[in-house]
Protein backbone atom coordinates (compact mmCIF):
# COMPACT_ATOMS: atom_id res chain seq x y z
CA UNK A 1 0.00 0.00 0.00
CA UNK A 2 1.55 3.26 -1.19
CA UNK A 3 1.08 6.26 1.10
CA UNK A 4 2.98 8.65 -1.17
CA UNK A 5 -0.03 9.65 -3.29
CA UNK A 6 -1.04 13.00 -1.80
CA UNK A 7 -3.61 14.35 -4.27
CA UNK A 8 -6.64 12.63 -2.74
CA UNK A 9 -5.40 13.12 0.83
CA UNK A 10 -5.04 16.90 0.56
CA UNK A 11 -7.78 17.68 -1.95
CA UNK A 12 -9.84 19.37 0.77
CA UNK A 13 -7.15 22.02 1.36
CA UNK A 14 -6.86 25.21 -0.70
CA UNK A 15 -3.43 26.49 -1.84
CA UNK A 16 -3.50 29.06 0.98
CA UNK A 17 -4.31 26.38 3.55
CA UNK A 18 -1.53 24.19 2.18
CA UNK A 19 1.01 26.98 2.62
CA UNK A 20 -0.15 27.61 6.19
CA UNK A 21 -0.04 23.87 6.90
CA UNK A 22 3.50 23.60 5.52
CA UNK A 23 4.65 26.53 7.63
CA UNK A 24 3.14 25.00 10.77
CA UNK A 25 4.96 21.68 10.39
CA UNK A 26 8.16 23.41 9.38
CA UNK A 27 8.07 25.42 12.62
CA UNK A 28 7.26 22.31 14.67
CA UNK A 29 10.69 20.94 13.75
CA UNK A 30 12.40 23.71 15.73
CA UNK A 31 12.30 22.44 19.29
CA UNK A 32 13.44 25.61 21.08
CA UNK A 33 10.88 27.81 19.33
CA UNK A 34 8.08 25.36 20.11
CA UNK A 35 9.03 25.31 23.80
CA UNK A 36 9.03 29.11 23.92
CA UNK A 37 5.69 29.30 22.12
CA UNK A 38 4.07 26.71 24.38
CA UNK A 39 5.34 28.48 27.51
CA UNK A 40 3.92 31.76 26.21
CA UNK A 41 0.50 30.26 25.44
CA UNK A 42 0.19 28.56 28.82
CA UNK A 43 1.24 31.68 30.70
CA UNK A 44 -1.06 33.87 28.61
CA UNK A 45 -3.94 31.49 29.37
CA UNK A 46 -3.12 31.61 33.07
CA UNK A 47 -3.13 35.42 33.00
CA UNK A 48 -6.36 35.39 30.95
CA UNK A 49 -4.80 37.32 28.07
CA UNK A 50 -6.85 37.50 24.81
CA UNK A 51 -5.20 34.66 22.87
CA UNK A 52 -8.38 32.94 21.70
CA UNK A 53 -8.15 34.19 18.10
CA UNK A 54 -4.41 33.48 17.84
CA UNK A 55 -4.81 29.87 18.97
CA UNK A 56 -7.99 29.18 17.00
CA UNK A 57 -6.52 30.40 13.69
CA UNK A 58 -3.36 28.33 14.08
CA UNK A 59 -2.94 25.14 16.16
CA UNK A 60 -6.64 24.74 16.89
CA UNK A 61 -7.69 25.11 13.26
CA UNK A 62 -5.46 22.24 12.15
CA UNK A 63 -5.79 19.79 15.03
CA UNK A 64 -9.38 20.29 16.27
CA UNK A 65 -12.75 19.97 14.56
CA UNK A 66 -14.38 23.02 16.15
CA UNK A 67 -15.40 24.56 19.45
CA UNK A 68 -18.88 22.99 19.37
CA UNK A 69 -20.46 19.91 17.83
CA UNK A 70 -22.22 22.12 15.32
CA UNK A 71 -18.89 23.60 14.20
CA UNK A 72 -17.64 20.05 13.57
CA UNK A 73 -20.43 19.13 11.14
CA UNK A 74 -18.81 20.53 8.00
CA UNK A 75 -15.52 18.78 8.81
CA UNK A 76 -17.36 15.50 9.45
CA UNK A 77 -19.16 15.78 6.11
CA UNK A 78 -15.88 16.40 4.27
CA UNK A 79 -14.30 13.34 5.88
CA UNK A 80 -17.39 11.22 5.21
CA UNK A 81 -17.29 12.15 1.52
CA UNK A 82 -13.86 10.50 1.39
CA UNK A 83 -14.90 7.39 3.29
CA UNK A 84 -13.35 8.43 6.60
CA UNK A 85 -15.18 8.58 9.94
CA UNK A 86 -14.37 10.59 13.04
CA UNK A 87 -13.93 9.88 16.72
CA UNK A 88 -15.12 13.02 18.47
CA UNK A 89 -13.12 13.69 21.61
CA UNK A 90 -14.20 16.47 23.95
CA UNK A 91 -10.73 17.89 24.51
CA UNK A 92 -10.84 18.55 28.25
CA UNK A 93 -8.28 16.75 30.41
CA UNK A 94 -6.98 17.08 33.99
CA UNK A 95 -10.14 18.91 35.07
CA UNK A 96 -10.50 19.82 38.73
CA UNK A 97 -13.61 20.21 40.88
CA UNK A 98 -17.07 18.63 40.82
CA UNK A 99 -18.55 21.48 38.78
CA UNK A 100 -16.04 20.85 35.99
CA UNK A 101 -16.48 17.07 36.23
CA UNK A 102 -20.28 17.32 36.03
CA UNK A 103 -20.05 19.68 33.07
CA UNK A 104 -17.67 17.36 31.22
CA UNK A 105 -19.93 14.37 31.92
CA UNK A 106 -22.90 16.24 30.45
CA UNK A 107 -20.88 17.16 27.36
CA UNK A 108 -19.76 13.56 26.91
CA UNK A 109 -23.41 12.47 27.00
CA UNK A 110 -24.23 15.07 24.36
CA UNK A 111 -21.31 13.89 22.24
CA UNK A 112 -22.43 10.25 22.37
CA UNK A 113 -25.99 11.27 21.46
CA UNK A 114 -24.65 13.29 18.53
CA UNK A 115 -22.46 10.40 17.33
CA UNK A 116 -25.32 7.91 17.56
CA UNK A 117 -27.60 10.18 15.53
CA UNK A 118 -25.18 11.49 12.92
CA UNK A 119 -22.83 8.53 12.48
CA UNK A 120 -25.01 5.51 13.18
CA UNK A 121 -23.92 2.01 14.30
CA UNK A 122 -20.21 1.41 14.69
CA UNK A 123 -19.34 4.86 16.03
CA UNK A 124 -16.71 5.42 18.73
CA UNK A 125 -17.07 7.69 21.75
CA UNK A 126 -14.03 8.55 23.84
CA UNK A 127 -13.26 9.88 27.29
CA UNK A 128 -10.35 10.77 29.54
CA UNK A 129 -10.87 9.83 33.17
CA UNK A 130 -8.81 12.83 34.31
CA UNK A 131 -11.62 15.01 32.94
CA UNK A 132 -14.12 13.29 35.25
CA UNK A 133 -12.03 12.93 38.42
CA UNK A 134 -9.03 14.40 40.20
CA UNK A 135 -5.59 13.28 39.13
CA UNK A 136 -4.63 12.71 42.75
CA UNK A 137 -7.62 10.42 43.23
CA UNK A 138 -6.61 8.31 40.27
CA UNK A 139 -3.01 8.24 41.47
CA UNK A 140 -4.13 6.99 44.91
CA UNK A 141 -6.85 4.74 43.55
CA UNK A 142 -6.49 1.92 46.10
CA UNK A 143 -7.41 4.23 48.97
CA UNK A 144 -10.01 6.17 46.96
CA UNK A 145 -11.93 3.39 45.22
CA UNK A 146 -14.39 2.84 48.06
CA UNK A 147 -15.35 6.49 48.54
CA UNK A 148 -18.65 8.13 47.51
CA UNK A 149 -16.77 10.24 44.94
CA UNK A 150 -15.50 7.10 43.23
CA UNK A 151 -19.00 5.62 43.22
CA UNK A 152 -20.22 8.80 41.52
CA UNK A 153 -17.54 8.34 38.88
CA UNK A 154 -18.46 4.67 38.43
CA UNK A 155 -22.10 5.64 37.97
CA UNK A 156 -21.21 8.17 35.29
CA UNK A 157 -19.01 5.69 33.47
CA UNK A 158 -21.81 3.12 33.47
CA UNK A 159 -24.20 5.69 32.04
CA UNK A 160 -21.78 6.52 29.24
CA UNK A 161 -21.13 2.84 28.44
CA UNK A 162 -24.88 2.11 28.46
CA UNK A 163 -25.46 5.02 26.08
CA UNK A 164 -22.74 3.81 23.68
CA UNK A 165 -24.10 0.25 23.79
CA UNK A 166 -27.67 1.40 23.13
CA UNK A 167 -26.50 3.36 20.09
CA UNK A 168 -24.60 0.29 18.79
CA UNK A 169 -21.32 2.11 19.26
CA UNK A 170 -18.24 1.63 21.42
CA UNK A 171 -16.59 3.65 24.17
CA UNK A 172 -12.83 4.24 24.18
CA UNK A 173 -11.17 4.98 27.52
CA UNK A 174 -7.96 6.86 26.78
CA UNK A 175 -4.65 6.12 28.49
CA UNK A 176 -2.87 8.84 30.43
CA UNK A 177 0.28 9.23 32.57
CA UNK A 178 1.67 6.03 34.10
CA UNK A 179 1.18 7.21 37.69
CA UNK A 180 -2.60 7.47 37.21
CA UNK A 181 -2.96 4.61 34.75
CA UNK A 182 -3.43 1.95 37.44
CA UNK A 183 -6.70 3.55 38.53
CA UNK A 184 -7.79 4.11 34.94
CA UNK A 185 -7.11 0.46 34.07
CA UNK A 186 -9.02 -0.81 37.11
CA UNK A 187 -12.12 1.24 36.30
CA UNK A 188 -11.95 0.35 32.61
CA UNK A 189 -11.69 -3.38 33.39
CA UNK A 190 -14.81 -3.11 35.56
CA UNK A 191 -16.67 -1.63 32.59
CA UNK A 192 -15.33 -4.21 30.15
CA UNK A 193 -16.50 -7.08 32.34
CA UNK A 194 -19.96 -5.54 32.68
CA UNK A 195 -20.52 -4.52 29.04
CA UNK A 196 -18.42 -6.76 26.79
CA UNK A 197 -20.62 -9.86 27.01
CA UNK A 198 -21.50 -10.15 23.31
CA UNK A 199 -19.08 -7.71 21.64
CA UNK A 200 -16.40 -5.14 22.42
CA UNK A 201 -18.43 -2.19 23.73
CA UNK A 202 -15.68 -0.78 25.98
CA UNK A 203 -12.09 -0.42 24.74
CA UNK A 204 -9.04 -0.10 26.97
CA UNK A 205 -6.04 1.84 25.62
CA UNK A 206 -2.58 0.26 25.79
CA UNK A 207 0.47 2.50 25.37
CA UNK A 208 3.05 0.14 23.93
CA UNK A 209 6.00 2.38 24.79
CA UNK A 210 5.47 1.02 28.31
CA UNK A 211 7.40 -2.18 28.85
CA UNK A 212 4.64 -3.77 30.98
CA UNK A 213 1.77 -3.46 28.48
CA UNK A 214 2.35 -6.71 26.58
CA UNK A 215 1.99 -8.66 29.80
CA UNK A 216 -1.26 -6.80 30.52
CA UNK A 217 -2.59 -7.61 27.05
CA UNK A 218 -1.88 -11.30 27.58
CA UNK A 219 -3.57 -11.15 30.98
CA UNK A 220 -6.66 -9.48 29.49
CA UNK A 221 -7.06 -12.24 26.90
CA UNK A 222 -6.72 -14.96 29.54
CA UNK A 223 -9.34 -13.31 31.75
CA UNK A 224 -11.70 -12.73 28.83
CA UNK A 225 -11.45 -16.37 27.83
CA UNK A 226 -12.12 -17.53 31.40
CA UNK A 227 -15.09 -15.18 31.86
CA UNK A 228 -16.47 -15.50 28.32
CA UNK A 229 -16.03 -11.81 27.54
CA UNK A 230 -14.80 -9.82 24.55
CA UNK A 231 -11.98 -7.28 24.56
CA UNK A 232 -11.66 -3.94 22.82
CA UNK A 233 -8.07 -2.73 22.54
CA UNK A 234 -6.95 0.67 21.35
CA UNK A 235 -3.27 0.28 20.54
CA UNK A 236 -1.05 3.38 20.63
CA UNK A 237 2.66 3.87 20.98
CA UNK A 238 2.33 6.55 23.68
CA UNK A 239 1.79 10.25 24.16
CA UNK A 240 3.64 11.30 27.31
CA UNK A 241 7.22 10.24 26.57
CA UNK A 242 8.99 13.38 27.75
CA UNK A 243 6.86 13.76 30.87
CA UNK A 244 7.37 10.09 31.81
CA UNK A 245 11.15 10.26 31.47
CA UNK A 246 11.43 13.59 33.29
CA UNK A 247 9.40 12.30 36.25
CA UNK A 248 11.40 9.08 36.45
CA UNK A 249 14.66 11.06 36.41
CA UNK A 250 13.40 13.47 39.08
CA UNK A 251 12.39 10.59 41.36
CA UNK A 252 15.47 8.51 40.61
CA UNK A 253 13.27 5.60 39.54
CA UNK A 254 13.40 3.38 36.44
CA UNK A 255 11.59 4.77 33.44
CA UNK A 256 8.31 2.94 32.70
CA UNK A 257 8.86 3.23 28.96
CA UNK A 258 11.15 1.44 26.53
CA UNK A 259 14.64 2.83 26.12
CA UNK A 260 14.49 3.10 22.33
CA UNK A 261 11.93 3.72 19.62
CA UNK A 262 12.93 0.41 18.02
CA UNK A 263 11.87 -1.40 21.21
CA UNK A 264 8.54 0.45 21.19
CA UNK A 265 7.98 -0.40 17.52
CA UNK A 266 8.70 -4.07 18.19
CA UNK A 267 6.29 -4.10 21.14
CA UNK A 268 3.57 -2.42 19.06
CA UNK A 269 3.83 -4.94 16.25
CA UNK A 270 3.98 -7.85 18.69
CA UNK A 271 0.75 -6.58 20.26
CA UNK A 272 -0.91 -6.39 16.83
CA UNK A 273 0.19 -9.96 16.10
CA UNK A 274 -1.22 -11.12 19.44
CA UNK A 275 -4.56 -9.39 18.85
CA UNK A 276 -4.86 -10.94 15.39
CA UNK A 277 -3.99 -14.39 16.75
CA UNK A 278 -6.81 -14.04 19.32
CA UNK A 279 -9.39 -12.52 16.99
CA UNK A 280 -12.12 -14.72 18.41
CA UNK A 281 -11.99 -12.47 21.51
CA UNK A 282 -10.21 -9.25 20.51
CA UNK A 283 -11.24 -6.21 18.51
CA UNK A 284 -8.49 -3.68 17.91
CA UNK A 285 -8.32 0.01 17.03
CA UNK A 286 -4.95 0.43 15.29
CA UNK A 287 -4.11 4.00 16.30
CA UNK A 288 -0.81 4.80 14.62
CA UNK A 289 0.89 7.21 12.22
CA UNK A 290 3.59 4.66 11.44
CA UNK A 291 3.55 3.67 7.77
CA UNK A 292 5.48 0.43 8.29
CA UNK A 293 3.19 -0.85 11.06
CA UNK A 294 0.13 0.08 9.03
CA UNK A 295 1.34 -1.61 5.84
CA UNK A 296 2.41 -4.69 7.77
CA UNK A 297 -0.97 -5.12 9.48
CA UNK A 298 -2.91 -4.49 6.26
CA UNK A 299 -0.92 -7.25 4.58
CA UNK A 300 -1.61 -9.59 7.51
CA UNK A 301 -5.36 -8.94 7.36
CA UNK A 302 -5.48 -9.58 3.62
CA UNK A 303 -3.29 -12.67 3.91
CA UNK A 304 -5.72 -14.06 6.51
CA UNK A 305 -8.66 -13.39 4.19
CA UNK A 306 -10.17 -10.83 6.56
CA UNK A 307 -12.45 -8.26 4.95
CA UNK A 308 -11.30 -4.61 5.11
CA UNK A 309 -14.75 -3.83 6.54
CA UNK A 310 -14.50 -6.37 9.37
CA UNK A 311 -15.74 -4.44 12.42
CA UNK A 312 -13.05 -5.99 14.62
CA UNK A 313 -10.33 -3.98 12.86
CA UNK A 314 -10.28 -0.22 12.62
CA UNK A 315 -7.47 2.20 11.78
CA UNK A 316 -7.18 5.67 13.27
CA UNK A 317 -4.94 8.73 12.96
CA UNK A 318 -5.15 12.13 14.60
CA UNK A 319 -7.09 14.83 12.80
CA UNK A 320 -4.60 17.12 11.09
CA UNK A 321 -1.94 14.44 10.74
CA UNK A 322 -1.09 11.52 8.44
CA UNK A 323 -3.83 12.26 5.91
CA UNK A 324 -2.09 10.21 3.18
CA UNK A 325 -2.30 7.16 5.45
CA UNK A 326 -5.94 7.74 6.44
CA UNK A 327 -7.30 8.47 2.99
CA UNK A 328 -5.29 5.78 1.21
CA UNK A 329 -6.66 3.20 3.66
CA UNK A 330 -10.18 4.52 3.10
CA UNK A 331 -9.76 4.32 -0.68
CA UNK A 332 -8.75 0.67 -0.26
CA UNK A 333 -11.98 0.01 1.67
CA UNK A 334 -10.66 -0.19 5.23
CA UNK A 335 -12.46 1.20 8.26
CA UNK A 336 -10.69 4.47 9.11
CA UNK A 337 -11.50 7.13 11.69
CA UNK A 338 -9.85 10.46 12.37
CA UNK A 339 -9.41 11.09 16.09
CA UNK A 340 -10.87 14.60 16.29
CA UNK A 341 -10.70 16.69 19.48
CA UNK A 342 -13.24 19.48 19.82
CA UNK A 343 -14.31 21.98 22.47
CA UNK A 344 -13.64 25.56 23.56
CA UNK A 345 -10.13 26.78 22.80
CA UNK A 346 -9.37 27.23 26.50
CA UNK A 347 -10.31 23.60 27.25
CA UNK A 348 -8.33 22.31 24.26
CA UNK A 349 -5.16 24.24 25.08
CA UNK A 350 -3.51 21.48 27.19
CA UNK A 351 -4.08 19.01 24.34
CA UNK A 352 -2.80 21.43 21.70
CA UNK A 353 0.38 22.37 23.57
CA UNK A 354 1.09 18.71 24.30
CA UNK A 355 0.60 17.88 20.62
CA UNK A 356 3.01 20.65 19.60
CA UNK A 357 5.65 19.44 22.07
CA UNK A 358 5.27 15.82 20.97
CA UNK A 359 5.68 16.74 17.30
CA UNK A 360 8.78 18.79 18.03
CA UNK A 361 10.25 16.03 20.21
CA UNK A 362 9.74 13.51 17.38
CA UNK A 363 11.20 15.59 14.58
CA UNK A 364 10.84 12.70 12.16
CA UNK A 365 7.08 12.83 12.56
CA UNK A 366 6.82 16.58 11.92
CA UNK A 367 9.27 16.29 9.03
CA UNK A 368 7.23 13.47 7.45
CA UNK A 369 4.11 15.66 7.54
CA UNK A 370 6.09 18.54 6.06
CA UNK A 371 7.44 16.35 3.24
CA UNK A 372 3.97 15.06 2.37
CA UNK A 373 2.64 18.62 2.18
CA UNK A 374 5.59 19.84 0.13
CA UNK A 375 5.12 16.89 -2.26
CA UNK A 376 1.48 17.83 -2.81
CA UNK A 377 2.35 21.50 -3.34
CA UNK A 378 4.93 20.43 -5.95
CA UNK A 379 2.40 18.13 -7.64
CA UNK A 380 -0.08 21.02 -7.91
CA UNK A 381 2.58 23.25 -9.46
CA UNK A 382 3.38 20.61 -12.07
CA UNK A 383 -0.33 20.14 -12.81
CA UNK A 384 -0.73 23.88 -13.45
Amino acid sequence: MDFSHTEFAFSRLSPFQMRRYALLFQLLQYRAWVQIGVAFLLQAHKWKLPIHRLVKRNLFQYFCGGETLQECISVLETLRSKGVGAILDYAAEAQSGEVAHARTFSLLQQTLAFCSTSMGPGFFGVLKLSALSEMQELENFDSWKSTPACETLRGRLRQLATQAEAGQGSLLVDAEESWVQGGIDALTLELMEAYNETRAVVYITLQMYRHDRMALLQQLVRQATEKNRYIGIKLVRGAYMEKERARADAQGSPSPIHATKADTDAAYEAALDFCLAHRDRVSVLVATHNEISTQRFVHQLLAEGISPQDSRYTFSQLYGMSDPISFTLAQAGFRVFKYMPYGPVADALPYLTRRALENSAMRGSANREYQWIRAEMARRRRAR
